[in-house]
Formats: structure tokens, C-alpha cells, sequence
């Protein structure tokens, strides 16, 4: 594995200006919760964890760092990095347990 995951996410009509364009702000507001959710789950598929187990584990997946770079922001071009860890029943950052790595 590459440590790096690709999504695509797409924007709603009311998410963008009256020019047709997503705010850098409103970028900013869209992808913790995107890629906390869409993104975290989309990657565990990928590499065959069932989040709905981890859940009933009492452990989780969680974005502990997100970077935006604009590319070309008028055309929705960015790239966004989040990093994850790996909390335990108690929500405390631990190892990513054997049968997972």
C-alpha cells in the first residue's frame, strides 16, 4: 500500500457562489467532516476492515491532520491530505491492531 488513498468528492448547488464557485471557506468547512466520514470509510473498504465491526470494537479511525493546497481553485482543482490514527475503546491514539495492519 502507498499510505495514500484517492476520493472524489463532489460539491451540492448550495454550496457554491453566485458564479458557480465553491469558496476556498467553504472548502475548508466541507472536508473534515467529508473526509471523516466518506473518506475514512471509503479507505477501509478498500482494504477490507468492516467499519461496522471496528464501531461495535468501541475503537476508531479518526483525522488527526488535514491540509488543503488550492490548485486552481475557479475550477474546484485541490488536493487535501488528512492524516489518521488509530484510537482504542477509550479514545486514546494507539497501534493499529495486527489483524487490520
Amino acid at each position: 500500500m502507498s499510505g495514500f488513498h484517492e476520493i472524489e468528492l463532489k460539491v451540492c448547488d448550495y454550496e457554491l457562489d453566485q458564479f458557480g464557485v465553491v469558496n476556498n471557506a467553504v472548502y475548508a468547512k466541507l472536508l473534515p467532516t467529508r473526509l471523516a466520514s466518506l473518506g475514512r470509510h471509503e479507505f477501509m473498504e478498500s482494504i477490507g476492515v468492516n467499519c461496522e465491526e471496528v464501531s461495535r470494537s468501541g475503537e476508531a479511525l479518526a483525522v488527526s491532520e488535514l491540509t488543503i493546497k488550492f490548485i486552481s481553485p475557479l475550477r474546484a482543482i485541490l488536493e487535501a491530505k488528512g492524516t489518521a490514527v488509530w484510537l482504542d475503546n477509550k479514545y486514546r491514539p494507539t497501534r493499529i491492531p495486527s489483524h487490520i495492519r
